[in-house]
């Protein structure tokens, strides 16, 4: 993951955090105090990469609750 920037985009931010790209979306939408996405043109959209890492740090059990079912 390139750090220079301080941006990732959906599929460097799933495999960070361990979940789909969809779930990253999803997420985005839904919760509240997941780190919201910022549009840089038309097509292409980054998270910050500090807000990524305190949501991880505020939510570090997340990742341990939420098991994928085969």
């Amino acid at each position: 993951m390139d750090d220079t920037q301080g941006f990732i985009r959906v599929k460097e931010l799933a495999k960070y955090l361990g979940i789909g790209v969809s779930t990253c979306w999803i997420k985005s939408k839904h919760e509240k105090e997941f780190p919201k996405p910022r549009k840089i043109s038309s097509r292409i959209t980054v998270w910050n990469k500090a807000e990524v890492d305190l949501w991880v740090r505020r939510n570090d059990h997340v990742a341990e609750s939420d098991d994928v079912i085969d």
